[in-house]
């Protein structure tokens, strides 16, 4: 999996790094190892020659009327939930995996060698019988989840011989699919980064709940 950080960061600040993260190897050894990948509900239009460098687009930034009342967190566990869900009626998948951008992202420009993975992989198991409701704090519950194991080093992938031999992890977006959690006041221009699915991305603005989709 390919990862973003610094090549200006120092090496003491990349030693506290791998020190914090270490101890949540083994939370990332078991998800990893589970790696699986929602698969596309529609075919997508094939892209460009594998040689050449995808081109992305972004839609316009959406909001949803309905969740103007709800708090702004609330907003993005809703959109999030109804995303989830109907992912799962679509394709018929209740437990699978997404992409998710990891919270480790150093604001410095990327280095040609990535040290941290930029993706990780969220989890659902959805019991599509059940209310929204509890689908929203499941979803809620990954997310801190997420937060809490931020992410791995790069290096992790071939360092463990289960996880070697899984061919997708060593893809730049290993996941068809992904969201991207972003917390910085939101433009109409789009930059292509790392943390982001390989056909479809949601990307949600967490000040204010608007979404838009990367594609």
């Amino acid at each position: 999996i390919a990862g973003a950080t610094s090549s200006t960061v120092s090496g003491s600040m990349l030693a506290e790094l791998h020190e914090r993260l270490a101890i949540h190897e083994s939370f990332w050894l078991q998800r990893l190892s589970r790696f699986s990948s929602l698969p596309f509900p529609f075919e997508p239009q094939h892209r460009a020659d594998v040689n050449d460098s995808p081109q992305w687009h972004a839609s316009t930034w959406h909001m949803l009327t309905s969740l103007t009342s709800l708090q702004v967190h609330a907003r993005t566990d809703h959109l999030l939930a109804a995303w989830l869900i109907y992912l799962a009626r679509l394709t018929g998948e209740t437990c699978s995996q997404l992409g998710w951008r990891a919270s480790l992202n150093p604001s410095q420009p990327p280095s040609p060698t990535p040290i941290f993975a930029s993706i990780v992989p969220l989890e659902f198991d959805l019991d599509l019988d059940r209310p929204f409701h509890e689908a929203r704090m499941a979803i809620a519950a990954e997310r801190a989840t997420l937060e809490r194991h931020e992410t791995f080093a790069c290096d992790f992938i071939t360092r463990q011989p289960v996880l070697r031999s899984i061919e997708a992890l060593r893809s730049e977006r290993p996941w068809r699919m992904a969201i991207a959690l972003v917390s910085e006041p939101a433009t109409d221009g789009y930059s292509p980064i790392a943390g982001h699915g390989d056909w479809l991305t949601l990307e949600v603005n967490a000040l204010d709940g608007r979404f838009r989709w990367i594609s």
